[in-house]
């Protein structure tokens, strides 16, 4: 979440998503003209637009639906496990089920391609996501 403060917590009380004003919508469309012209191409959290990633997907019942990480990337813990996202082991209430597989003991290609990432993939399209991501448009403004 963006958040006024620097406290670094990301509490309903401090957070821009859902209420952006007219303000916070003029400072971020300054702030995408300038990254443009410098180059730079601004994301938000789930790679989407940092406006998109506050004002939401517009799906109420669907927080999670604007993620495009099960698609563009991946992350790796130091024993090698492979999540979909930085996210998710904060939040699941199941670790070992999340692992989609482990980057010391298969190629990387194997895993991004295989069984358990393309479920997860399916499973996140559905109205049932997975565990992590139920509620994490809500929760991390993603």
């Amino acid at each position: 979440r963006l958040v006024f403060n620097g406290l670094g917590l990301a509490t309903d009380a401090n957070a821009l998503h859902g209420r952006l004003r007219e303000r916070e919508q003029t400072l971020l469309a300054e702030a995408d003209a300038l990254a443009t012209r410098q180059g730079i191409a601004m994301r938000a959290s789930g790679l989407t637009t940092p406006l998109a990633s506050l004002h939401g997907n517009g799906d109420g019942a669907r927080h999670w639906a604007g993620c495009q990480r099960p698609w563009t990337l991946a992350y790796v813990t130091a024993n090698g496990n492979v999540l979909p996202c930085c996210i998710s082991p904060w939040v699941a209430k199941d670790y070992r089920g999340l692992i989609l597989g482990n980057a010391f003991t298969e190629r990387f290609e194997t895993i991004w391609d295989g069984d358990r990432y393309q479920r997860f993939r399916t499973d996140f399209e559905s109205d049932t996501p997975p565990d992590p991501c139920r509620g994490c448009g809500r929760l991390w403004s993603i």
